[in-house]
């Protein structure tokens, strides 16, 4: 008799958490499972869902809301404000939707929908409840509350990296590590899709360029990157490329009037894998911890990351072997140049980050580690 897996989705914006459940549950064996996701907000993800062939739920309620306490959310009065007030809301949905659904397992996407679990335990503590940690919890009275109510109502947590994990495996919890992945085989370098974009991106084939993929924030530190571009501003062939730029903040304002004419923007873009190819390596300046999806889709691709040496990233990376970890500004701009006048480092670097990605960030091999947890 087949299981049945009930996902809790926490958003609807397209971004590296959803892309990860798209790739397991493609991955999923049909003929054991039946599955259903449910999507706490209507978006981009609501069509990417949908055509997986399964039931796609959406919420039509403002007032469901995850219980934010990691540091990719932070935390504000507005935050904490709609914690509280979506808490009950949320909690007696999810009561209502388990009762219907009647789920084997129930996967909750993050640590933020840990009201989920709480209810699963209310209408039937024979369900699986399994929760992925993608963030780091803050370290205050916040974070803890995630910690304590996580605890109590997940049997079975996958942490994407081992600084994500840490927090819960000092509480004592199950937790399995499984990095984010991607289907590494859809990532195939080719000469003539590197020649499309470069040309389209204006960049010449004897010219460098670097690539950014990531949010505009404090916290991912592009204005840190536009340090560093303005330090290589001399050597006119190298060239940065921020993707995914909103000019919708004062901070991601300020990086724009900050930026020399060696930074170029680009707005959001869905073939992620196009533009790396055109690339010639990644650079990830975060600030604080954080899984780096771009840094796995580099590696799959087959070029070299720069990333800061911090919690999470710096576990994507094998220093001066698929790339290079950095602590100042200036050191990144040492490597930066290091790998742009040395072409045959920056292809033996791009071949072992490949070879690292079909270990470390396969969709079939972390898909099936992943589904060990609902035994």
């Amino acid at each position: 008799m087949k299981k049945k897996i009930l996902y809790i989705h926490h958003g609807g914006a397209m971004g590296g958490a959803p892309k990860s459940v798209f790739y397991l549950i493609d991955s999923i064996d049909k003929s054991k499972y039946d599955v259903i996701i449910w999507v706490m907000r209507n978006g981009p993800v609501v069509p990417m869902f949908q055509k997986l062939g399964i039931p796609v739920l959406i919420s039509d309620s403002k007032w469901h809301q995850p219980f934010h306490g990691t540091t990719v959310s932070g935390m504000s009065f507005m935050i904490f404000l709609k914690n509280i007030l979506g808490y009950f809301p949320t909690y007696f949905f999810a009561k209502k939707l388990i009762k219907e659904i009647q789920p084997d397992v129930i996967h909750l996407t993050t640590t933020c929908l840990f009201h989920f679990g709480r209810a699963s335990k209310k209408v039937s503590k024979k369900t699986l409840v399994v929760s992925h940690v993608r963030e780091p919890l803050l370290p205050n009275f916040f974070g803890n509350i995630l910690l304590k109510m996580n605890s109590s109502s997940v049997d079975k947590f996958i942490a994407i990296s081992n600084n994500d994990a840490a927090p819960f495996v000092q509480n004592g919890n199950d937790v399995t590590v499984i990095n984010n992945f991607v289907n590494v085989g859809e990532y195939v370098k080719s000469e003539s899709v590197r020649k499309e974009k470069r040309d389209e991106l204006g960049v010449l084939d004897d010219e460098i360029l670097v690539s950014y993929f990531a949010r505009v924030s404090p916290s991912n530190g592009t204005l840190d990157l536009i340090n560093i571009a303005e330090s290589l501003f001399s050597h006119k062939k190298i060239k940065f490329f921020i993707f995914g730029f909103e000019n919708d903040t004062p901070y991601a304002k300020e990086v724009k009037e900050k930026a020399f004419s060696n930074v170029f923007f680009m707005p959001m873009i869905s073939n992620v894998a196009d533009y790396l190819c055109a690339s010639d390596m990644l650079i990830s300046p975060f600030k604080t911890a954080h899984f780096s999806r771009a840094i796995v889709e580099a590696a799959s691709i087959g070029i070299p990351s720069i990333a800061t040496n911090v919690g999470s990233q710096n576990e994507l990376i094998i220093n001066n072997v698929t790339g290079f970890l950095y602590t100042e500004n200036n050191e990144a701009i040492e490597k930066i140049l290091n790998l742009s006048n040395n072409k045959p480092l920056r292809t033996l670097l791009g071949e072992n980050a490949r070879k690292f990605a079909e270990e470390k960030f396969d969709a079939k091999k972390n898909a099936e580690l992943t589904f060990n947890c609902y035994l």
